[in-house]
């Protein structure tokens, strides 16, 4: 199955929230929506659903018209699809098996109902909890019963609102390694949307970056965290600094610093902009010696070491450190870790 979305624009009233938008999806991948708010993913998101129409394009799953500009408009219950929504959407007067019953009888697929339901209820971890209520379930287990009603049926495609954010932050993290597992058993087509880009990179097949309703870059997780091609995309996955200089061939000289950067993987705007992309976990800072001069802003401990917010020519530069030695006013160099810093 390949899902085509095709020169898509969306606007409501004269904001444009969609600016020709174009993905290939094909069946069997997890492709995660990524963006800050108000980017556009969930309005995309809402037209795949058939919840919203467009102003331009067309969207077909294998040469089969969901919706264009020439009038065609299938409705959601024609579409082979699911949702799982963001508040889990659980009826309070209904248990999980009628849940699930629920979604079968309304795709008339009844006759081995009782069956399928508890084989489903087994693979998401819900075996005894056939007759509790959306009250008597945690939030974690309330999700599974969502995502069970999604799967109950059988669907090509599952379309997922930010299912985990109404979860606390351990129970994110269980939830979408479970999700991850449930997608490589059943391997539906799972359009998810998030603003959350650890979420991305931890479950993503492929990660679709928006940007006010334009595709910014769209790649693997590790394609967008190692080669961003954009400074948006630089800074929103990773939180990448963007250092100025000049690129000499494969080099790059850091401006107002006694640095050269080796790097072969960097092109396209960066190259042609001279900037350097560098993540927070490749620079270190030390009281003297060279590099680029700062002043540390803020200084927060994450656990795992210490997040430097610094002040330098440079704009602010973010660093993620093990030496708690520095605090707000100090004058500091940063330089950036081996193996991509060598000697001028």
């Amino acid at each position: 199955m390949t899902l085509s979305i095709k020169n898509i624009d969306k606007s409501f009233g004269n904001k444009k929230v969609l600016k020709d938008i174009n993905l290939e999806i094909q069946d069997g991948e997890f492709v995660s929506l990524l963006g800050a708010s108000g980017c556009g993913k969930t309005t995309l998101l809402k037209i795949l659903a058939g919840f919203e129409g467009i102003d331009r394009g067309e969207i077909q799953k294998d040469g089969k018209v969901f919706v264009n500009d020439q009038g065609i408009f299938l409705p959601p219950q024609e579409r082979k699809l699911n949702m799982v929504f963001q508040q889990f959407a659980l009826w309070p007067h209904m248990n999980v098996v009628e849940h699930l019953d629920y979604a079968l009888k309304g795709r008339n697929r009844r006759a081995d109902g009782n069956r399928e339901i508890a084989e489903l209820l087994d693979i998401v971890g819900l075996t005894g909890f056939e007759k509790s209520y959306p009250d008597d379930l945690s939030g974690g287990q309330k999700q599974r019963v969502a995502l069970a009603r999604a799967l109950i049926t059988k669907p090509e495609l599952i379309l997922m609102d930010e299912p985990l954010s109404a979860l606390d932050a351990n129970l994110r993290i269980e939830m979408r390694k479970f999700i991850k597992e449930i997608h490589r058993q059943f391997k539906s087509l799972i359009v998810y949307v998030t603003h959350d880009q650890e979420e991305a990179l931890a479950m993503s097949d492929r990660i679709v970056i928006l940007r006010e309703g334009i595709v910014e870059q769209v790649g693997s997780p590790v394609e967008i965290y190692e080669n961003p091609r954009t400074e948006y995309v630089a800074k929103f996955v990773g939180k990448s600094n963007l250092i100025k200089g000049s690129w000499k061939g494969e080099y790059f000289e850091v401006e107002e610093a006694d640095i050269s950067i080796k790097d072969r993987s960097v092109k396209g705007r960066f190259s042609r902009d001279d900037l350097y992309p560098v993540k927070p976990d490749q620079l270190s800072i030390s009281g003297s010696g060279r590099g680029i001069d700062a002043q540390v802003l803020q200084m927060d401990y994450m656990g795992m070491g210490f997040e430097y917010k610094l002040s330098s020519s440079h704009g602010i530069l973010n660093v993620l450190s093990k030496c708690p030695d520095f605090s707000p006013g100090d004058r500091v160099k940063v330089n950036v870790r081996e193996p991509y810093e060598t000697a001028m």
